[in-house]
């Protein structure tokens, strides 16, 4: 049996930073985007064999992007980029630096192919080995190619062109919100089932007490909040977002108002008693950000240009319903970790965020967001239980500081 390569290439293009910024608040406040250079990974997810169908990438596919370190070679947190099925080329926006990258669901990868007798597939065999070594300098072009091995066709190219570079500045004096707040009403309604590998690696079975504080009457749970926080850093370059440190300041989230209420509540650090908790703030582009919900087909549901407001505290629960659901279960020496991940959308036109620059000044005195999704996460290192709600309808609104 003849065996034929299929490629696939992708071209990332970065750029040096630009000038810095003037002050946050006031008339001709300038928008500002990540610290370092910022790029764009453009890659092709469909393209025109030699017998003229059209291949696509399937629904599986990812491309796994981990930083590595250029003096001690340790690696860094890997970010999983995702392909939106049905376009024909995607971007990604990447901080330059060097990177190791994998694609995901392979080796074996069963591609589309769409001809005029229709649709159907075929079994294609990744033949690079991994991981690839992608280093992306500024102002240089980088081409990463898919190399697929196909029974009984000629080659078959996913080709990509270069984009334009995407644009980078350092702050100047203000240029850094200080605090800011986020209001609205959220919406908790379902159980998520628990990754049966955990995020860990390691099979964890739902925590019982968690699991049934959120059964019954619990759910659905529908609540308003004000949540205000400390922007404690600036924002920084990620893969197709930007992200800034954060701490909650307060919140006027009742506690005894519900379980599932309280659960929310326990993420957050200002109430007496309670430990410090960590957060950050996400602007995410057009690729956007994946949620605990899943689509038919068991693939994570994607928000564009979604703005998502993290926090997360590990101690001792401190609110009523939760202390007396884990009373008989021993915690870890570190106390128990608690989370809530808020997803909003960004509907303006232009987006806040377009994966080069974050447009702060429009913050300033409030700015509306589609509400999206509300996740609430018991150890979320473990996925030991999670509970995740659709607001569809209830908009929020998010303030920025100087």
């Amino acid at each position: 049996m003849r065996f034929h390569k299929v490629f696939l290439a992708a071209t990332v293009v970065t750029a040096f930073a630009a000038p810095a910024l003037g002050t946050l608040g006031g008339c001709g406040a300038s928008d500002h985007a990540a610290h370092g250079d910022v790029g764009s990974l453009s890659a092709a997810l469909s393209a025109t064999g030699p017998d003229g169908a059209i291949y696509t990438l399937p629904a599986n596919a990812t491309l796994q992007l981990t930083p590595v370190d250029p003096v001690t070679g340790v690696l860094g947190t890997p970010t999983t980029l995702t392909f939106t099925q049905g376009d024909p080329t995607q971007t990604f926006s990447i901080p330059s630096g060097q990177y190791q990258g994998s694609l995901q669901g392979g080796p074996d990868f069963t591609l589309g192919r769409e001809a005029d007798g229709g649709a159907d597939s075929v079994l294609a065999t990744l033949t690079d080995p991994q991981p690839y070594t992608i280093q992306i300098n500024a102002g240089q072009v980088t081409t990463l190619s898919f190399d697929f091995a196909i029974a009984g066709l000629g080659d078959v190219t996913f080709g990509t062109g270069t984009l334009q570079t995407g644009i980078s500045v350092t702050n100047g004096e203000g240029g850094t919100a200080s605090s800011g707040s986020l209001n609205g009403t959220f919406d908790v309604t379902s159980i998520v089932p628990p990754n049966p590998a955990g995020s860990n690696g390691k099979a964890e079975a739902p925590n019982p007490a968690i699991q049934k504080l959120l059964s019954g009457s619990a759910l659905p749970a529908t609540f308003s909040a004000n949540l205000t926080f400390s922007v404690t850093g600036p924002f920084a370059a990620g893969v197709d977002s930007t992200c800034a440190p954060v701490t909650a300041t307060g919140m006027s989230v009742p506690q005894g108002q519900g379980n599932a209420e309280d659960l929310f509540s326990e993420a957050l650090s200002p109430l007496p008693g309670k430990t410090t908790d960590t957060g950050t703030l996400c602007f995410y582009d057009a690729n956007g950000y994946a949620t605990l919900l899943t689509n038919a087909d068991g693939t994570p549901v994607i928000v564009a240009n979604a703005v998502v407001l993290t926090f997360t505290r590990t101690g001792q629960p401190t609110s009523p319903s939760v202390t007396s659901a884990l009373s008989g279960m021993t915690a870890p020496a570190t106390g128990y970790t608690f989370e809530d991940v808020i997803v909003a959308q960004d509907t303006g036109n232009p987006p806040l965020f377009n994966g080069a620059t974050l447009a702060q000044s429009q913050l300033i005195d409030g700015y509306t967001l589609a509400s999206s999704v509300t996740e609430v996460e018991f150890d979320p290192t473990s996925d030991a239980v999670s509970a995740t709600g659709a607001s569809t309808g209830m908009p929020l609104t998010l303030t920025l500081t100087p």
